[in-house]
């Protein structure tokens, strides 16, 4: 029996393939899911061979949503629902099982489905960016359990031997993922303070020189400071500027000198 998990936010679209799918032989619906985040979340939860996900939805979408599910200890196969063909295309960067235009028709739902009785390949996903977008979340495992961290309550990344620490406003976990390819995806968001070091922008309170020319950082939820690496003061300078005119505007001191 192959336990199949959809995910659609229109309820209609829920509704007419949970019946569509009833019908074939051999499958069983599992369980529904609203969005993407929410999708990820089942996935973890419920034993399921395979998902019918709409791409285009609010929030986190389907392609992202299939990036995380690479995550879980036996990842299922995707199968993407779309009303765009150019979203489509987009399945293929993610080794997806297939992909249904919208309206779905029963017969190639069936024809993808016994298709995929006969075959059990695990999903992979070759882009860390895929469709050319960057993630919302962040994919954790704290235990046995699953945690999605949103990108914008991300105060800081930090290298840790083999891992990565990432420091938000819940706490902080572990991740695999090392920091040149977060500077790469999320470089519009956050600035690299020292080798071992990436912050975000929207976190930080202000910049402190001391006597000795070196420059740290204030952030936000943090008491100590952050020390800058001289290598990494030139690529602030143009963000220093733009962060002091911005906070001139609201009668706040950005830089302290020491001496």
């Amino acid at each position: 029996m192959i336990r199949i998990l959809i995910v659609d936010d229109e309820k209609y679209a829920c509704e007419r393939l949970s019946k569509m799918v009833g019908d074939v032989p051999g499958c069983y619906v599992a369980g529904h899911a609203g969005n993407g985040l929410d999708a990820v979340r089942k996935v973890d939860e419920l034993d399921v061979d395979v998902v019918l996900m709409d791409i285009h939805m609010p929030g986190m979408d389907g392609l992202e949503a299939a990036y995380h599910i690479r995550g879980v200890d036996r990842p299922p196969q995707v199968i993407f629902t779309t009303a765009y063909v150019q979203h489509a295309f987009a399945a293929f960067g993610l080794d997806a099982a297939g992909y249904l235009l919208k309206p779905v028709m029963r017969e190639q739902l069936q024809s993808k489905l016994e298709l995929l009785q006969c075959q059990h390949a695990p999903l992979e996903v070759r882009e860390p960016s895929p469709y050319g977008r960057t993630r919302s979340h962040l994919y954790c495992r704290v235990g046995n359990a699953l945690e999605l961290i949103a990108i914008k309550n991300i105060i800081m990344f930090k290298s840790d031997h083999k891992y990565t620490v990432v420091y938000h406003t819940g706490g902080r976990n572990l991740i695999d993922d090392p920091l040149k390819n977060l500077e790469q995806e999320f470089g519009n968001r956050i600035i690299r303070i020292h080798r071992n070091a990436l912050v975000n922008k929207e976190f930080i309170e202000s910049f402190e020189k001391d006597p000795k020319g070196r420059v740290s950082v204030a952030l936000k939820g943090f008491r100590k400071k952050f020390p800058v690496s001289r290598r990494h003061v030139p690529g602030l300078r143009e963000f220093m500027k733009q962060f002091e005119v911005y906070l001139s505007a609201r009668n706040e001191t950005v830089i302290r000198r020491g001496g």
